[in-house]
């Protein structure tokens, strides 16, 4: 056993350049195998799987052309009487004088010369929310045209084409005009309209087109 030792002793002695050599790639192939062993699993983190994707999910359609509002139809009133003759003009910001009344005050409508019987014409499609009868307005036909939007025909004989409900296209007979409103009942016979937004008054003729505009 001494002799292979004294043996061993003297081969490294002999050939101690080459045996550091040998360690030293050893140790640096070593290194290297654990730097791309590293390296992989770290690729392997951050890629993801084949079954996995990054990209926005697509319906397939990829000629899509840019979302485009459309524009939405303006509501336009037909006249609601053959004539278009203003009495009183709407006026909510400043006051007009009611000669019946014998005072200044806002108008929150139209009034359109009309002789007695004269036919009206609902100005819109639309469906009869009320019919009403008092002493102030006469006989008054309220007609909703959705999304807020109302119209309302004062100054009417009693005896009304429509019913309460009914389901109308714009141009429909209505009723005829007459003096039953006392609140303007010096104007004589003549129609009474309103528009209104939302239960606001709004002006009528952002709505009407009248023949002579």
């Amino acid at each position: 056993m001494k002799n292979f030792f004294t043996k061993a002793v003297g081969f490294f002695k002999r050939n101690a350049y080459y045996c550091l050599l040998a360690v030293s790639v050893l140790a640096i192939g070593a290194l290297v195998t654990v730097g791309i062993i590293k390296n992989n699993e770290q690729q392997s983190v951050l890629q993801p799987s084949p079954d996995q994707s990054t990209e926005a999910p697509s319906d397939g359609n990829t000629d899509k052309e840019p979302d485009q509002s459309v524009a939405a139809t303006p509501i336009v009133f037909a006249l609601p009487l053959k004539t278009n003759e203003v009495l009183t003009e709407f006026s909510l910001s400043q006051h007009v004088w009611n000669e019946t009344l014998k005072r200044y005050e806002i108008h929150d409508g139209i009034d359109f010369a009309a002789a007695k019987g004269d036919s009206v014409y609902v100005m819109y499609d639309g469906t009869v929310t009320d019919i009403t009868t008092d002493l102030l307005h006469g006989t008054v036909i309220t007609v909703d045209h959705g999304d807020g939007l109302t119209s309302i025909y004062a100054s009417l004989d009693e005896s009304t084409a429509v019913k309460k409900g009914d389901r109308l296209k714009k141009g429909d007979y209505i009723g005829s005009v007459s003096d039953t409103a006392y609140s303007e009942l010096l104007l004589g016979n003549h129609l009474h309209i309103e528009v209104q937004k939302n239960g606001e008054p709004v002006d009528p003729s952002d709505y009407i087109v009248f023949d002579n505009k």
